[in-house]
């Protein structure tokens, strides 16, 4: 959602990216941002526990499965990036 709607503003000339920020940048920080969303339904789960426990165990696995897949796409995305942005750097 957040590299969408950023797509949005700035083709619509709401926004630009800043100076060294490439679209690989945005979309390795969304990922990142997917983290922090499925740990909010992570706690909220917690916090707000009723109903059958296998239901929720099978939700919190869910949960957990999908910030380690945001963690772990956010990671590579962003490894990947780094020497394309060192090496565009050393040609300026």
């Amino acid at each position: 959602g957040i590299l969408l709607f950023v797509g949005f503003a700035v083709m619509l000339g709401i926004a630009r990216l800043p100076r060294n920020v490439t679209w690989v940048h945005l979309a390795g920080v969304s990922f990142a941002c997917g983290i922090g969303f499925t740990m909010s339904l992570f706690i909220a789960g917690l916090a707000f526990e009723h109903g059958s426990g296998d239901y929720f165990n099978g939700d919190r696995l869910g949960i957990l499965g999908g910030s380690v897949l945001s963690a772990v796409a956010a990671f590579a995305i962003l490894q990947f990036s780094l020497p394309a942005a060192k090496a565009s750097e050393q040609r300026q």
